[in-house]
């Protein structure tokens, strides 16, 4: 039988919030338990929505989420059975599109202003969309998308399925 590994998702405090949100934000990852002492792999976007790259998917080994000092929250999300993990599971989420750019510096105006993720500003009559960062990758496309080709089993949790 395979043997299963529980997934849950965290939230890690920020060094720097973004001034462009009011509320507070945190680095949210899914992070999958391998380890018997609580360690595993953290799947997540990295980086900055102002560089012409944009976000990247990144696939990290970690301690324990609540012994790291940045931990803020965690959250049970279901399980993942070992015959899709790692490979299936990150496989699927590298596929995902990861944040483009969203921002950058207007020498017009001498600040960092909203834009396409080609770089073009957008107009006084458009409306720029919401930004999207780890936050919104994490909780809109990356965990929607590991339900739906049922890599995350929200059943009771058994560590032999």
């Amino acid at each position: 039988m395979a043997s299963a590994y529980k997934l849950y998702r965290v939230e890690y405090k920020l060094a720097l919030q973004d001034p462009e949100f009011k509320e507070t934000r945190y680095h949210n990852v899914i992070f999958v338990e391998t380890g018997s002492d609580g360690s595993g792999y953290k799947h997540h976007v990295n980086g900055d929505v102002v560089s012409e790259t944009g976000m990247t998917y990144l696939r990290e080994m970690e301690s324990k989420p609540d012994l790291l000092e940045t931990f803020h929250a965690v959250h049970y999300l279901g399980w993942v059975t070992s015959s899709s993990y790692p490979e299936a599971f990150d496989a699927l989420l590298r596929s995902l599109p990861t944040p483009p750019r969203q921002r950058r510096f207007n020498i017009q105006t001498m600040k960092y202003e909203r834009c396409g993720s080609d770089g073009a500003f957008y107009g006084p009559d458009e409306i720029a969309p919401p930004l999207v960062k780890c936050t919104e990758w994490t909780h809109q496309t990356a965990i929607p998308a590991l339900l739906q080709k049922g890599l995350i089993q929200t059943s009771e949790f058994s560590q032999s399925t």
